[in-house]
């Protein structure tokens, strides 16, 4: 084989293709194909050396760089680099070095590390193994252990994501030749997974739990939070002067960080700072809620200064509401995070599309809305083939 490889940036790539290249004194094939947002390139003296590396890609998804294809292709699976680091320690490194995200979000990796680093694999913990003794077969065990531990699907692929971005890091920084969990092999998400704990309320299960809350129980944070599909740490970081009759501004939301406790600090990401209109129905509400209060108040506290504590307003007014809904007739038990489930579900259930919806969630990518809300739209294909139908000219044989 001939060991040319290339990467240049693209945004989209559908399918590995195997491009035929005639020179002067010989012909070459060249594979293409988009990973990690990068176009990657092999070219081979042979087609069927070029089939063979289209053939690999396809079946990793494309989860796999041109080098470590080369490398798979040709036997070669051991790290040449040797830096002394464990996997502890460049893991932590690695987290506590990361630029662009937020303390949350590095918690959650070093909480996803702390799992992984515990595990015991080929009897040592993971996180005591050498970062160049890692390989493919220690990241297949790791994914064995972890369902082993009955962990679901979708949560194997998460903790299987940092890994993979731990030892990324490592092939950028050259502490490593390679990455060894690229083209893992994982188990498969069955869509009812992607549900799994999420409560969609009806029109008629929500008002049942709004009337749940006894008389003088506040009941406007449950219609603020269906009216707007706010996260729990946005709405509870709402000030008087952020919200208006018509609109609500989020540009702030509650944030806890092993360094700093709860603050407030900008919103989740660069999209989540957003203007949300309100129906016409929240006017009420946002009188009520406002009036006579000085502009920097919390909207939602317990004094108008200080967080109100989601655990705590879950025990106080959001259980004995759910309990009494379903005394009489709920038969779901949902959670506060629902409500905004619930929000989106009914934007679907109107047509409203679901770029629309992405920018009224703050989701920062249009593939989060797809990915948590899409299966919700079943009759998709439907209409996208009758609205096809009624369009194409009539063909004659």
């Amino acid at each position: 084989m001939c060991p040319i490889w290339g990467s240049d940036s693209v945004t989209s790539w559908i399918m590995a293709s195997i491009e035929p290249r005639t020179g002067k004194t010989a012909s070459t094939w060249r594979v293409r194909w988009t990973h990690a947002r990068q176009r990657e390139s092999l070219t081979f003296d042979t087609d069927r050396d070029a089939r063979r590396c289209a053939s690999l890609v396809e079946g990793l998804r494309h989860d796999i760089s041109a080098e470590d294809a080369w490398r798979q292709l040709n036997g070669i699976t051991e790290q040449v680099r040797v830096d002394g680091f464990t996997l502890d320690v460049w893991a932590r490194r690695w987290a506590s070095a990361k630029t662009g995200i937020t303390d949350a979000t590095r918690d959650g990796y070093l909480s996803h590390w702390s799992r992984l680093s515990a595990a015991i694999i080929d009897g040592r913990r993971l996180g005591g193994t050498p970062l160049a003794e890692v390989t493919a077969e220690t990241v297949g065990l790791i994914v064995r252990h972890l369902q082993d531990a009955d962990m679901a699907a979708a949560t194997v692929h998460r903790y299987h994501a940092t890994l993979h971005q731990i030892l990324a890091a490592a092939v950028t920084s050259r502490h490593i030749t390679y990455n060894p969990a690229a083209g893992t092999r994982l188990p498969k998400i069955d869509k009812g997974q992607l549900d799994e704990g999420r409560v969609y309320l009806t029109h008629e299960q929500a008002q049942a739990l709004v009337s749940g809350f006894a008389p003088g129980m506040p009941t406007d944070l449950v219609v603020t939070l269906l009216a707007t599909g706010l996260r729990w740490g946005e709405v509870t970081a709402l000030r008087v002067i952020d919200v208006s009759p018509d609109v609500v501004q989020v540009r702030r939301a509650w944030k806890r960080s092993a360094q700093h406790g709860w603050h407030v600090g900008a919103p989740k990401s660069h999209r989540s700072r957003r203007t949300v209109s309100l129906p016409p129905r929240m006017a009420a509400v946002v009188q009520r809620l406002t009036d006579g209060r000085s502009s920097d108040d919390l909207v939602f506290s317990h004094d108008g200064l200080s967080r109100l504590t989601r655990d705590h307003w879950i025990d106080q007014h959001w259980a004995p509401a759910v309990r009494r809904a379903q005394s009489v007739g709920l038969t779901v038990s949902p959670l506060p995070h629902d409500l905004r489930h619930t929000h989106a579900s009914w934007l679907i259930a109107d047509r409203v599309p679901l770029p629309a919806i992405q920018r009224r969630l703050g989701h920062e990518s249009i593939t989060t809305t797809i990915d948590t809300y899409g299966h919700l739209l079943p009759e998709l294909d439907t209409e996208l083939l009758a609205g096809l139908d009624r369009v194409l000219p009539d063909g004659h044989a």
